[in-house]
């Protein structure tokens, strides 16, 4: 089994404590997810990884909307499924 955690800010003592309590994989989540899906989701990445942890998911954007309800660009979900490792 692998737990998953919101983990804000993402702090050098707040990964390591995640990862202290048995945390694998971070969920990001932001309200205000930039335009470039992939700028962010690298950065998110490169202050997580260096701790052991993973990107499993991304919630709270107002694209999350967009997606539940079929209005997303193909884009978007293209460089969320990338940063997520989904695709190559």
């Amino acid at each position: 089994m692998q737990l998953s955690m919101v983990i804000k800010p993402l702090t050098e003592e707040n990964l390591k404590i995640a990862k202290q309590i048995g945390i694998d994989n971070v969920i990001d989540y932001n309200l205000n997810f930039p335009d470039d899906a992939d700028e962010h989701i690298a950065a998110v990445r490169k202050t997580i990884e260096p701790y052991g942890l993973r990107l499993a998911g991304i919630e709270g954007s107002p694209a999350q909307d967009d997606i539940l309800f079929g209005r997303f660009a193909v884009g978007y979900l293209r460089g969320l499924m990338h940063g997520v490792g989904m695709s190559s």
